[in-house]
């Protein structure tokens, strides 16, 4: 406590004894003059009091630019106390953020993760970017696959990503799990972006994903027949129409994936002086053998065998042998005699 402070307060103290004792006395004292003595006291006692006020104004002003009271010291500390209590409160609602923005889920880039794109595919696709993701409701996490096709729109791709969790032990947290196979058409340069949901993700540390399931078709109109003949037949047998179908994928022929289809061929003699004798398939063993005068056609077809396009090389055929050339004025194409009619 401040020592003008104690003093202040024993000077009123003081005076206030002393005030009593003057009204103790039954007559005032008188002094020479015949004035009361009680005048003389009150004027010390008004000058007193005037000393005390003094006193406590100086201490007041004194306590503003000097040393703090001890209850400016409580204040502060309290001051200091409640700016600890406002950080920890800051920290607090900073965790309940960071709660609430793990809660409302969103790329993780602290979870590793490695794709595989197989070697057919990567005919196909090419691979932006994969990333991890917490589900926003806190109820398991997904994997997901930024994915561009980089080859023309004839070429129709369909695939299943597919994703499998480990922890940071290295065990398999969710087996292998696919999104459903897309069958949609890409345009080229399209992107995509696919996602895989998973299950249990509590201690996942690191994610593996891949294309599975992987097939490219084309249109069977994009499709071109290209047929072997035998060079017997060169420049008088022509294919004028042709045909393939397969039986699984109605309308499109697998490019590396092989199905069972049907191929067909009609042929036609454009000579006008030649008989052409033509083998062909009839079905998926057997062949035949036709006749064919001047402007007539005959029909081949091949089934039953599997049959795959490849990139770059859009067709499809089989061959076709020559059985004999006969030229119309009685000798084959040789030259020997035949025993022909005309």
């Amino acid at each position: 406590m401040d020592r003008r402070r104690v003093l202040s307060s024993t000077g009123v103290a003081f005076f206030t004894a002393v005030a009593g004792c003057a009204d103790l006395d039954d007559e005032p004292a008188t002094d020479d003059d015949g004035d009361g003595e009680d005048d003389d006291l009150e004027e010390d006692g008004d000058e007193q009091e005037d000393d005390v006020s003094q006193d406590e104004s100086d201490d007041s002003e004194q306590d503003d630019d000097g040393e703090p009271y001890e209850g400016d010291q409580e204040s502060g500390e309290e001051e200091d106390a409640e700016n600890d209590e406002d950080e920890d409160s800051e920290e607090e609602n900073e965790d309940t953020d960071d709660s609430e923005d793990e809660d409302e889920g969103g790329k993780d880039e602290s979870i590793d993760g490695e794709f595989d794109l197989r070697e057919d595919a990567k005919e196909q696709l090419i691979v932006r970017d994969h990333w991890f993701e917490w589900n926003a409701d806190g109820a398991g996490c997904k994997v997901k696959v930024e994915l561009e096709k980089n080859t023309r729109e004839k070429y129709l791709v369909s695939f299943e990503t597919r994703a499998r969790l480990y922890s940071e032990d290295g065990d398999n947290l969710d087996g292998m799990i696919g999104d459903g196979e897309d069958k949609s058409s890409l345009e080229n340069g399209e992107t995509r972006i696919y996602t895989v949901e998973l299950g249990d993700c509590e201690d996942v540390s690191e994610y593996e994903a891949e294309v599975a399931l992987f097939r490219t078709h084309v249109s069977k109109d994009e499709m071109e027949g290209d047929f072997d003949l035998d060079s017997e037949l060169e420049g008088k047998l022509e294919v004028v129409d042709s045909a393939i179908s397969t039986e699984v994928s109605d309308g499109y022929v697998p490019v590396y994936d092989s199905e069972y289809s049907n191929r067909g061929a009609t042929v036609k003699n454009v000579t006008d002086d030649y008989r052409l004798s033509v083998r062909g398939p009839s079905g998926e063993h057997d062949e035949k053998t036709v006749d064919l005068e001047p402007g007539e056609t005959a029909d081949f077809v091949l089934t039953g065998w599997k049959y795959s396009a490849e990139m770059g090389d859009l067709t499809y055929g089989f061959s076709i042998e020559s059985e004999g050339v006969t030229e119309l004025d009685g000798k084959t194409e040789d030259g020997n005699e035949t025993n022909s009619e005309d």
